[in-house]
């Protein structure tokens, strides 16, 4: 697959997985009344939502830049998995999604994992 193709796969996979965690970052600071620490757990909480649903992101930047092919098909799928169950969280909430959610932020950690190591 072309590079530019990749990047380009990358930046939409970013603007799709995050437009999604951003939302369900805000969510969960719905009942955070006015005048809170930005330092309190609220909004570390938010913060962490937005870090961990970057996971497969990252994954997939370091695939690209150490031009592992197979690395980029297996983040391609997780990210395509994940950004699926995040949009029917926030649409249907419904049990399958945060198991689906899961199961695609743990896929995403493995696969980090071994790109780290593989780099």
């Amino acid at each position: 697959m072309n590079k530019i193709i990749q990047w380009i796969i990358w930046s939409l996979i970013i603007i799709v997985v995050n437009l999604s965690a951003v939302l369900i970052a805000m969510f969960s600071l719905f009942g955070t009344q006015e005048g809170t620490s930005i330092f309190s757990l609220d909004y570390a909480i938010a913060i962490g939502i937005i870090l961990v649903a970057n996971f497969i992101t990252i994954q997939l930047f370091f695939a690209i830049r150490n031009s592992h092919q197979k690395g980029f098909i297996l983040g391609l799928i997780v990210a395509v998995l994940q950004a699926f169950s995040l949009y029917l969280l926030i649409n249907t909430f419904l049990n399958l999604s945060i198991i689906l959610i899961a199961v695609s932020i743990i896929a995403a950690l493995v696969l980090l994992v071994i790109e780290i190591k593989n780099r």
